[in-house]
């Protein structure tokens, strides 16, 4: 089962609709976001888990637990997770 990472700025409807349709193909799935939008909530489902991450500790440790084959970054300008990727 692949692994997918999602890095993203805040939640939107349209990727809770992308993250669903993977998950109906046995991607295990992963969504962090550093912050949620109180208008545009997200809420885990049973096709992906939802982490809010308060540094980069804790980003790490998401990233050990789920060991992702993909990573995809959306908020460059978040320097926790350019750094990340660095590592």
């Amino acid at each position: 089962m692949p692994k997918l990472l999602i890095l993203w700025t805040n939640p939107t409807s349209y990727l809770n609709s992308f993250m669903e349709s993977l998950g109906k193909y046995n991607w295990e799935i992963t969504f962090v976001s550093f912050g949620i939008n109180k208008d545009a909530p997200i809420q885990p489902s049973s096709f992906f888990d939802a982490e809010i991450v308060e540094n980069i500790d804790h980003l790490k440790k998401v990233i050990a637990k789920t060991k992702p084959d993909i990573v995809i970054v959306c908020g460059w300008h978040i320097k926790i997770y350019k750094s990340i990727l660095r590592d």
